[in-house]
C-alpha cells in the first residue's frame, strides 16, 4: 500500500505509537533495499519487486525482543522536506493575517514569532505525538534509547539546541544520519532519540 505516492515501511496502518503496542512481534522481516516488511521466506519485495533475502532486525528493549527499522537519511529528508511546506505554509498564512490586522488597526505587530514557528511546531509535534506530519506519511515515529516516547526534555533538547547545532555546522549534524550506524543525527545523539519505522 502506498502513502502520497511512496510505499509504506512497515504495516497496514499507522500505530498509536509503536512503543505502547501490547502485542510485541519476535521477528520481523524487511527488505534490505527499501525497509517495507515482507512476507516471511519470500525471496522479493512486494514493494519495489527487489530480489533479495530480507533483513530480519531485533532489537531488545525492556528485557522484551521488539522489531526496529531506523529510519533511512532519505526517509528523513524527504519528511523533513514535507514539514517545512507545512511551516511555510502555516507562515504564510499567519503573515497575511497579520498585516491584515496591522492595516485594520494601525498597530505594528513584531515579526519574531515567526522564528519561533519551525522550532515550536517541531518540539510540539515531538513531545505530544512523537512524529511530525511529515513523518506520520512515511510512517517515522521518534523514540527514546529504552523504547519509549521522548520525554518533554529529551523532545526540547532534539529540537531546539540539538537542530540548532545540527544547523549551524553547515547542516552536518543532519547529513551525519546516513553515515551512523542507527541513522542518527547529532541531535538525536544529543537527545538520546532513534527515530524508527512505525511498526504492528
Amino acid at each position: 500500500k502506498k502513502v502520497g505516492g511512496v510505499p509504506r515501511p512497515i504495516g497496514d496502518q499507522f500505530p498509536d505509537y509503536l512503543c505502547h503496542q501490547d502485542e510485541i512481534m519476535t521477528e520481523a522481516h524487511y527488505c534490505g533495499s527499501c525497509g517495507f516488511r515482507t512476507a516471511v521466506g519470500s525471496g522479493y519485495c512486494g514493494a519495489c519487486g527487489a530480489s533479495q533475502t530480507p533483513q530480519v532486525i531485533t532489537a531488545t528493549i525492556a528485557d522484551k525482543t521488539s522489531p526496529f527499522l531506523y529510519a533511512t537519511f532519505g526517509s528523513r529528508l524527504v519528511a523533513g522536506i514535507i514539514d517545512w511546506v507545512v511551516i511555510w505554509i502555516v507562515t504564510i498564512a499567519l503573515a497575511i493575517g497579520v498585516t491584515s490586522a496591522e492595516a485594520a488597526t494601525e498597530v505594528d505587530y513584531p515579526g519574531y514569532p515567526f522564528l519561533l514557528l519551525p522550532f515550536a511546531y517541531h518540539f510540539i509535534a515531538t513531545a505530544v505525538w512523537g512524529r511530525t506530519f511529515g513523518k506520520s506519511v512515511f510512517g517515522l515515529c521518534v523514540i527514546s534509547e529504552a523504547g519509549t516516547k521522548p520525554r518533554i526534555r529529551q523532545a526540547f533538547i532534539r529540537e531546539t539546541i540539538g537542530k540548532l547545532v545540527s544547523t549551524i555546522v553547515l547542516y552536518i549534524g543532519f547529513i551525519w544520519a546516513a553515515f551512523d550506524r542507527d541513522n542518527m543525527t547529532w541531535h538525536d545523539h544529543m537527545a538520546g532519540t532513534r527515530v524508527v519505522y512505525a511498526a504492528r
